[in-house]
């Protein structure tokens, strides 16, 4: 209720001020479990996935997120997942279990950070991970012009509207058979297709 509450004001924010394209849409499934996975270039990543998705995408979200009263408390009532310093924790697979389980949306950030160049980095293979053990499609998106607006290093976004989003077809886990670093490489590579 909440997060739906917080997605219709973000709507008109995000596609009046920023959000220029968006293709492929139909590529998230309608129902079911399966894991969304985009380059990370902006905080502005995680508004425009929720805007353009019908559906409730829960995050994983860096630890630091949740210890901000107004940001934690935001991140708790929208269901997001917190992801610990160390990069794991048995309440975060918990937690994500749960929600594939649910037959839900998991959004995840491969590369785990911000790229603070604008180009994609190397992914760590927690997405790819999860999805074979679960057995859940992969959706990728490549989001492009984030970066320009709102990178790590800027404190507020420009006022450009010149954000792209294109999501991908899903991938399905059958061709990789608990090879984690393969589907890794193999999702990285079709996230910076779709961001060109």
């Amino acid at each position: 209720m909440f997060y739906t509450m917080v997605r219709a004001v973000l709507i008109p924010i995000v596609r009046i001020l920023w959000l220029k394209r968006v293709a492929g849409i139909e590529n998230i499934p309608l129902n079911g479990p399966a894991i969304i996975v985009a380059n990370h270039e902006s905080y502005l990543d995680f508004f425009c996935l929720a805007v353009v998705c019908e559906r409730r995408i829960h995050f994983m979200a860096t630890e630091k997120f949740f210890k901000k009263p107004m940001w934690g408390l935001l991140m708790r009532m929208t269901g997001q997942i917190k992801v610990p310093e160390n990069g794991i924790s048995k309440e975060m697979l918990k937690e994500s279990k749960a929600v594939l389980q649910a037959g839900e949306l998991l959004g995840i950030f491969p590369e785990g950070t911000r790229s603070r160049t604008g180009k994609i980095g190397k992914a760590h293979p927690g997405a790819a991970k999860l999805a074979l053990q679960f057995n859940v499609p992969v959706v990728p998106v490549g989001i492009n012009g984030a970066y320009e607006i709102l990178s790590p290093h800027d404190k507020f976004p420009k006022m450009q509207k010149i954000i792209e989003l294109q999501v991908g077809e899903p991938i399905a886990t059958s061709n990789f058979y608990r090879d984690a670093d393969l589907f890794s490489n193999v999702m990285m590579r079709r996230i910076a297709a779709l961001c060109y």
